[in-house]
């Protein structure tokens, strides 16, 4: 979902940005040693630098290339299952997805959390993936437990067999290949992570594309294909890709630091996902399955309107992590500029889905001209969006992990709110509602954490700068210039 992208990959940007530009890369041998200090790993890549740029270049191509995968796998996979299934059998699945992606946080935080453990702390490989697959299949076990619970009683229609094998599929096995995948990158490099990730995708895709041609696709039938070739992909990974570089990962208990920084990692994931999905799982919990699914389809399309304003965030968030400790008003600046610009590029896309939104009934049949006016609606929904993750990230640069996550439960338990109090009554009207106005609490929140946290940090400064000119005689004046950026 795209705010929960815009939540990873800043933590993610964090752990790597963290162990140097060279070290990020540089494959190691599974006990754990590189061979070479980090010291000297960076002194290395200073005096080569033409080297390190073009390990970047392959890096950042890799990574893009993933991104289009992603996107193009993402829009046919939307296309064929809202034509096959209909607008009330695309809200059952909108509304099992929507139930089983916040329960994914789970395997999201073992992942960064292993990327931690091995590129800060160098911890092996092979202790790592014990730990944090680990950590996934008993948190995963618990949360298909309450994913088939919750779907139980909200999606009826469903067969307990569908529910339990996309539950399964989308909160233990893929997430453990995600797992997997920060391991290999670790081992390998991040071109090598990228093939793992994309194995995932090209199976799913493939598996609709094949039940698509050879049957007819049902919410059984992709439920059951995924959790097969999800398996068949991660069993893969098991015997051909780690048992090479003796990796044999074991079951083992997970000790309280390890949830701990799971937990630390993956509540702000769980609390985005929660509040991107919460109207779809109330719309569901109330038996609008119809409202569901053209909303679903809606909600798709204004989705994908993010996929550009992720890629700049992955690419501009280390500037939120340079700090300039003399400086005055930093983040709150930085915050300003990418905010201005975000609009800047979400404001044509915007305009462009309005205008385009008739044309949504054409590709996915008459059943969804009601989608046109969700999705002219929701446009109002993109702006907020743009503007709301650079104070959020800001927080992050002046380290104020606390305050962040307080912000995102405010926006998640106002958004909920909204939607309980709106959706009964107003069905995907109600949703629109509490989706636009959720999203101003959570904008309003954020700046409002932002500006008050950089006051703090500022007043410091000016007790710091004092202090040094009584003591010292003169102080030196604090940069306060633009150039601080």
């Amino acid at each position: 979902m795209a705010f929960a992208g815009l939540v990873v990959a800043p933590l993610e940007a964090t752990i790597m940005a963290n162990t140097g530009a060279y070290a990020q890369t540089q494959p190691r041998r599974a006990d754990g040693d590189t061979g070479e200090t980090l010291v000297s790993l960076r002194d290395r890549i200073a005096a080569r630098l033409p080297s390190g740029l073009k390990t970047m270049a392959v890096d950042s191509a890799w990574t893009m290339g993933f991104e289009v995968a992603l996107l193009v796998s993402v829009t046919f996979s939307f296309i064929l299952l809202g034509s096959q299934l209909g607008a009330e059998g695309y809200g059952e699945y909108v509304g099992l997805f929507a139930i089983t992606t916040p329960l994914s946080a789970v395997g999201s935080a073992a992942m960064l959390a292993a990327m931690q453990y091995m590129f800060q702390e160098e911890k092996p490989v092979q202790q790592v993936m014990s730990t944090f697959l680990s950590l996934t299949l008993y948190g995963g076990a618990l949360g298909v437990v309450g994913a088939t619970v919750l779907a139980e009683t909200t999606l009826t229609s469903l067969s307990t067999t569908a529910i339990v094998a996309m539950a399964v599929s989308e909160i233990i096995v893929f997430p453990m290949g995600r797992v997997i995948s920060a391991g290999v990158r670790a081992l390998h490099g991040v071109p090598a992570s990228v093939r793992v990730e994309l194995a995932f995708v090209g199976a799913r895709f493939m598996l609709l594309i094949g039940v698509f041609a050879l049957s007819e696709l049902t919410i059984m039938r992709v439920s059951i294909g995924w959790l097969l070739v999800n398996s068949t992909v991660l069993a893969w990974l098991f015997v051909a890709v780690l048992a090479k570089d003796n990796v044999r990962p074991k079951l083992v208990p997970v000790r309280p630091r390890d949830l701990r920084v799971g937990a630390a990692l993956g509540s702000p994931i769980f609390i985005a996902d929660f509040q991107t999905n919460g109207d779809k799982i109330v719309l569901g919990a109330y038996g609008y399955k119809e409202d569901l699914g053209l909303y679903g389809a809606a909600f798709r399309i204004a989705s994908m309107a993010m996929v550009p304003l992720r890629a700049m965030d992955i690419a501009v968030f280390h500037r939120f992590l340079q700090s300039d400790k003399t400086a005055y008003g930093q983040h709150t600046r930085r915050a300003r500029q990418y905010s201005v610009a975000s609009l800047v590029v979400i404001t044509p896309i915007a305009a462009a889905l309005w205008l385009l939104a008739p044309q949504l009934d054409l590709v996915l049949g008459d059943e969804f001209s009601g989608s046109v006016t969700m999705m002219r609606w929701l446009v109002l929904w993109l702006p907020f969006r743009a503007i709301s993750g650079a104070p959020i990230n800001g927080m992050l640069g002046l380290g104020r992990l606390g305050l962040r996550l307080l912000v995102l439960v405010i926006g998640a338990a106002s958004a909920m709110g909204m939607y309980l109090l709106f959706i009964p009554d107003m069905g995907w009207e109600g949703a629109v509602i509490g989706t636009v106005l959720g999203e101003i609490v959570l904008l309003v929140a954020a700046w409002a954490a932002l500006i008050w946290a950089q006051r703090q940090h500022d007043q410091v400064l000016d007790a710091s700068q004092a202090t040094a000119g009584l003591e010292g005689g003169s102080g030196a004046e604090p940069s306060a210039t633009p150039n601080a950026t």
